[in-house]
């Protein structure tokens, strides 16, 4: 599984490289979301499964950014359409296991609670008058 310090790192110096200041934890994000997972409450921008998306604004600020982050992590650049970045293997691993329901305390999200079928039913009124 993906070492959460190292994922803040990351997150960490790809704030850092966008001009923003550094997180103490990550933040708490919905599974399965582009623009509200953990990442993307991190950084500000939107994610898949192996890309952070640059937003719609001019072709040169997306290259900026784009070219930020790249220097940034490490990475060689790998620009998808202008609009997008592959991320680094360690966030994309982070992502697919975020997904996947690996870290429960990262969840922003109500816990779905189940109710066993052999249960039942009481005999009394559930609200009294």
């Amino acid at each position: 599984m993906t070492d959460l310090e190292q994922v803040l790192e990351m997150v960490n110096t790809g704030r850092r490289a966008l001009g923003a200041g550094p997180l103490e934890e990550l933040p708490r994000g919905k599974r399965r979301s582009q623009s509200q997972c953990v990442l993307a409450r991190a950084l500000g921008l939107r994610f898949s499964e192996t890309s952070a998306w640059l937003g719609e604004g001019p072709a040169s600020r997306r290259r900026t950014v784009a070219a930020t982050l790249v220097d940034g992590w490490g990475t060689r650049p790998r620009v998808v359409d202008r609009r997008a970045v592959r991320l680094p293997d360690p966030l994309r691993r982070f992502v697919k296991e975020f997904d996947l329901g690996c870290f429960p305390e990262l969840v922003d999200e109500p816990a779905r609670v189940s109710i066993p079928e052999d249960t039942e039913e009481p005999d009394r009124p559930l609200v009294s008058v």
